[in-house]
């Protein structure tokens, strides 16, 4: 899913630049989807809308077209009152999209630093 030279396009080629900016997207991505399922539960659409929003910025800059699809698609499901239901199989779907992820770019991290 991550694509370290399309990354290194977005970032540049500082390799601590880089390496800090993968271990900021893991620890974010990690509160934002525990947020992100805490408020599907709760049933606050406007939270869910809000979080997918927020983490789209970064997804995209890490080039994640699979994950920022689905962030898309579940800001407009929380936008309607009939999305509520399919909210937590979208939901479902980024927090897998996102664990494969941050499986990849803690190997690359672990790549980096040799």
């Amino acid at each position: 899913m991550i694509d370290i030279d399309e990354i290194k396009k977005i970032l540049g080629e500082d390799k601590k630049f880089i390496l800090f900016m993968m271990e900021k997207f893991i620890s974010t991505s990690e509160r934002e989807v525990a947020a992100l399922i805490a408020a599907t539960q709760a049933g606050d659409s406007k939270s869910v809308r809000q979080i997918s929003h927020r983490m789209l910025g970064t997804v995209r800059m890490f080039v994640l077209n699979q994950v920022a699809e689905s962030l898309e698609q579940l800001e407009q499901l929380a936008k309607s009152e009939m999305g509520k239901e399919m909210m937590a199989t979208i939901v479902d779907q980024v927090c897998e999209q996102l664990k494969i992820v941050v499986s990849e770019m803690r190997s690359e991290i672990e790549k980096m630093r040799e």
